[in-house]
């Protein structure tokens, strides 16, 4: 599995401090909206714009490197000033996301003759940022890899906090912030479908990502979206969605949860924790 490590992304805690210390994060939408047309009407279009524009982008760094090498950067973030319905929150990583979702509309794209990709890869980049933000798991009832595989089926799993699963068209997760290394890459094309791809951090803080088949995917979206059941409930669902034997299934997706396991993706459900919240 790969990993990418962006720099920009440290000492983001002391930005967002200060910016959540001038802005009152409950009037957020109204006051940046008045401050941003007063300044951008008086002349100060660098003042208000270059704020935000270094927050999303330590959130984004790689959308940033790739936009603003076209020169498409600083408009888009402009466009994204001018939306205060997507801006309801002062700090970074919501930051990030509001220019997620306005990139996830299909008139953003063609108004900015952005990137086909770019959507996607905004979209990947805040699930990496999102797994580096979340807190860390609470100690599970047993370690998953203590159990016997009769232990394991009766036992529920989830998704570890930081997991965070996206589907893409695109390999943004094999993107780099050099064009020329993003050429193989962007010359296939979109797949269908889609890919999924799972975004964790790992036992020692990193950050990692792993593209994940057909059976893996909807393996995972089931402890995520049921968590409470046990494990044997999962597979014989997955095998009769898949139409596979069971007998057949069940070694090889045993195994591969024990890897998740390690890897910190998947971890042992504690039994007080709510049926329905996958993520605790």
């Amino acid at each position: 599995m790969a990993q990418k490590i962006f720099p920009e992304r440290l000492h983001t805690a002391a930005a967002e401090h200060h910016l959540s210390a001038m802005v009152d994060r409950h009037h957020v939408k109204a006051q940046l909206a008045v401050k941003a047309a007063r300044a951008l009407r008086g002349g100060q279009r660098s003042i208000v714009v270059g704020i935000p524009e270094q927050l999303v982008g330590r959130g984004l760094p790689l959308c940033r490197q790739l936009l603003t090498a076209s020169g498409q950067w600083r408009a888009l973030v402009e466009q994204l000033l001018g939306r205060p319905d997507l801006l309801d929150s002062p700090y970074f990583n919501q930051l990030s996301a509001a220019l997620v979702r306005l990139l996830a509309e299909p008139a953003t794209i063609a108004t900015l003759g952005l990137p086909a990709y770019i959507g996607e890869l905004a979209d990947y980049e805040w699930l990496e940022l999102a797994a580096e933000l979340a807190d860390p798991d609470p100690t599970p009832a047993a370690e998953l890899a203590t159990l016997t595989d009769t232990q394991l089926l009766a036992t529920p799993l989830r998704l570890c906090r930081s997991a965070q699963l996206g589907h893409y068209h695109w390999p943004v997760a094999m993107l780099s912030s050099s064009l020329e290394e993003n050429l193989p890459w962007l010359a296939a094309g979109p797949s269908h479908p889609p890919q999924t791809i799972a975004v964790y951090r790992d036992g020692g803080g990193k950050i990692r990502f792993s593209a994940l088949n057909r059976l893996t995917s909807k393996l995972l979206q089931q402890l995520q979206g049921h968590p409470q059941r046990p494990l044997y409930q999962q597979f014989t669902a997955l095998a009769t969605a898949s139409a596979m034997p069971l007998t057949l299934l069940q070694p090889h997706a045993l195994s591969l949860l024990r890897q998740f396991g390690d890897d910190r993706l998947v971890t042992v459900k504690q039994p007080s924790q709510g049926a329905t919240d996958d993520h605790d």
